[in-house]
């Protein structure tokens, strides 16, 4: 399935519209999937629709934001204002690994810049790195443990300087005990 969307021509009004409605998309089955888990088991067939179905939302999502951002750059709080800001990203996080680490620099750029809230970002990076080396950054990023039947944090890649990497967000260093 393929959908060409053409924004170049659409007006602020409809752009919101538009990016409010792919938020509303990107969690709509995301709640009934984590409640079907605990009801019906991981590997159910109801989990499995319901994954099924946000997997389509999430592929049109894609396409969608992709143009948006060809055409607007990242649709951050000055375009869509800070209610939506985050929404690009969110879909973003939600794709694979491949159009992460594209669009990565574009959101770091755009947090830099204050256009979207920065600890998502810091997110983000954990869930690509935790997805390419089995290890996260920011201790932002949970694990299920098969032997202990629950979710613990993921490993931690001490040989990052997380702080330097805050900083040059805009973030102070992180204060651990």
């Amino acid at each position: 399935m393929i959908f060409i969307y053409n924004y170049s021509a659409m007006d602020k009004q409809h752009l919101l519209y538009e990016i409010a409605l792919i938020g509303v998309d990107d969690k709509k089955y995301r709640f009934a999937i984590g409640k079907a888990m605990r009801l019906y088991g991981e590997d159910s067939s109801e989990v499995k629709t319901l994954w099924s179905q946000q997997k389509t939302l999430d592929a049109i999502n894609q396409q969608k934001i992709e143009t948006i951002i060809g055409e607007y750059g990242y649709p951050g709080k000055s375009l869509v204002g800070s209610k939506l800001q985050n929404v690009a990203l969110f879909v973003i996080q939600h794709a694979s690994l491949e159009m992460q680490e594209h669009y990565l620099p574009v959101i770091f750029e755009a947090a830099k810049n204050d256009e979207l809230h920065k600890l998502p970002v810091l997110m983000l990076m954990d869930r690509i790195h935790l997805n390419k080396y089995g290890k996260q950054i920011f201790r932002s990023q949970s694990i299920w443990n098969e032997v202990k039947g629950k979710y613990e944090q993921a490993p931690i890649d001490e040989t990052i300087d997380a702080d330097s990497i805050r900083i040059a967000l805009g973030l102070k260093p992180a204060i651990v005990n």
